[in-house]
């Protein structure tokens, strides 16, 4: 009886990691695909734009442009876009995030990673979301800490949740990527 018993429990112990050990796998892909994405841009973004409303497209940002605004740096292989770097900063300078979207050549949304800091809070959030080909989140992880060393005010803070994109169509300026159109 003894020995049945820990072979049910192996069993049952081999089907609950085995879900994890796959999910881990994906995981590692994921993380692959994007390091040969950010490897295959070594001279920086194909396009840049300005937004969001309307987004269009500059070709060199202004000096101080990372610090007003919505950004927009797109690393494409043609139309075909790979990798998607937002920067969205609040008024009056009252939160930065950044965003990094990288997607698989089918065009669906591999990775979201995100870096807010919302200074009237102190606060920081690092999140990373792993999305599989069908477009289901498989994985997120989220941190947060303060920015500098004195406490996080929660009370004042609001997350500025990014856009999700889970297709390059649903990029707002993807349409101007497959015409190779110039808006200003």
């Amino acid at each position: 009886m003894g020995q049945r018993l820990r072979s049910i429990a192996a069993v049952i112990l081999f089907c609950a990691v085995l879900p994890l050990y796959a999910r881990s796998k994906k995981i590692s892909e994921i993380e692959q695909t994007c390091q040969d994405i950010v490897a295959e841009f070594p001279n920086g973004p194909s396009r840049i734009f300005a937004g969001p409303d309307p987004w269009f497209e500059v070709d060199t940002p202004p000096p101080n442009a990372l610090r007003n605004g919505s950004w927009a740096y797109v690393y494409a292989e043609g139309p075909s876009i790979r990798w998607l770097f937002v920067r969205e900063v609040g008024p009056e300078n009252a939160w930065l995030q950044d965003i990094n979207y990288f997607y698989r050549q089918d065009g669906t949304l591999a990775k979201r990673q995100r870096s807010l800091s919302a200074f009237k809070s102190n606060v920081s959030i690092e999140a990373i979301e792993y999305y599989d080909a069908n477009g289901n989140l498989i994985k997120d992880i989220t941190h947060h800490h303060p920015l500098s060393g004195r406490h996080e005010d929660t009370s004042s803070f609001i997350d500025h949740e990014p856009p999700l994109f889970p297709t390059v169509a649903d990029v707002p300026f993807s349409d101007d990527l497959e015409l190779g159109s110039r808006l200003i």
